[in-house]
């Protein structure tokens, strides 16, 4: 579908909590408590570019992360219908504290082995004033990475080169969502600072 009158949307995405992850409520139960968490969405739609899928990476199109949980992404999103927001976890080597990386398109092969798949929301419409969304996210286990639920071959997973500063705006002002469901809100030209939700999921919000 096309885009509504060519315009665009800035999608502010506001990450679950720290709460959330660091004492592993809901969602976040079967995190391990020396690894730390970020978190990036890639949005897909039928007139948005993509890349496709490969054998190690699947079909990414917009993509804005990773950030650590209780901070706020922004991506700008085409305005228009089919619009679909997959959530994925990278959690960092065990004790380290760094910055998160950036989550590039396609998926880096340096990230496979620690990149996890939370949920989606799928056909999402961004052309009217609010649409509420929610995208029941699903941690189950260091085990399941993206790699191992695509089967992606041994070839596609290689160690990790260091990681550098992701390179997005990132707000630490923005309110956090707690659980395991996200939301986000979505300004036209500017940022969202609106409440979080408490349990309700993800909220997008168009002015």
């Amino acid at each position: 579908m096309k885009p509504q009158n060519g315009s665009t949307s800035t999608i502010s995405i506001q990450l679950p909590s720290k709460q959330s992850t660091t004492q592993k409520v809901g969602a976040f139960s079967a995190l391990p408590a020396n690894r730390k968490a970020c978190f990036g969405v890639n949005v897909l739609a039928g007139d948005i570019k993509d890349m496709p899928a490969s054998t190690c990476s699947p079909r990414t199109g917009i993509v804005a992360g990773f950030a650590e949980a209780g901070q706020t992404l922004e991506v700008t999103v085409p305005r228009g219908d089919g619009r679909d927001f997959e959530l994925y976890m990278y959690l960092m080597a065990e004790n380290d504290n760094g910055a998160c990386p950036p989550m590039l398109a396609p998926f880096s092969p340096t990230q496979l082995s620690k990149l996890y798949y939370l949920g989606a929301a799928t056909n999402v419409g961004l052309h009217s004033d609010t649409v509420d969304v929610t995208i029941n996210a699903s941690f189950s286990g260091v085990a399941n990475t993206l790699a191992t639920q695509n089967s992606y071959p041994a070839s596609c997973i290689v160690a990790d080169p260091t990681q550098t500063v992701p390179r997005l705006h990132v707000s630490s002002g923005a309110q956090t969502a707690t659980g395991g469901t996200m939301k986000l809100s979505a300004r036209i030209g500017k940022p969202a600072n609106g409440p979080s939700a408490v349990g309700g999921g993800m909220r997008i919000e168009k002015q």
